[in-house]
């Protein structure tokens, strides 16, 4: 008797977890992923970079840092049209759109990045 009360007890926390199991795959299977590589004109990589995407269609958006080798990634993103935006000092803002990411997809977005443009500003004081 107590091996069969132990059985079962081993059965349903198995059932238990194989529930966890699919459902947590499950809802991952319901997503796509976007990642990406940040570099400069001479394909270094740029660390700490700001990254953001925003969904076209929802407007909901989410931010990653770039990694010590310029690496970026957002791995369960609900399928849509997104735009990423890539900020970092000393470098123009870069703008990704039309992203299309589909259910299970994963789309790498690479950005280059150019430097800042000098504004040169001079005030003229008339006597």
């Amino acid at each position: 008797m107590a091996i069969l009360r132990l059985f079962r007890g081993l059965g349903f926390a198995l059932s238990v977890a194989l529930l966890f199991h699919l459902s947590a795959s499950f809802a991952f299977a319901q997503n796509g992923a976007v990642s990406g590589h940040v570099a400069d004109a001479s394909s270094a990589a740029v660390q700490g970079a700001q990254v953001s995407v925003t969904s076209a269609n929802t407007n909901q958006s989410a931010v990653a840092v770039t990694n010590k080798d310029g690496y970026y990634q957002f791995p369960t993103l609900v399928p849509g049209s997104y735009v990423v935006h890539v900020n970092a000092p000393g470098f123009a803002r870069e703008t990704v759109e039309h992203i299309e990411l589909e259910v299970g997809s994963s789309v790498q977005v690479n950005v280059k990045l150019k430097p800042a443009s000098v504004i040169e500003e001079v005030i003229v004081a008339a006597n």
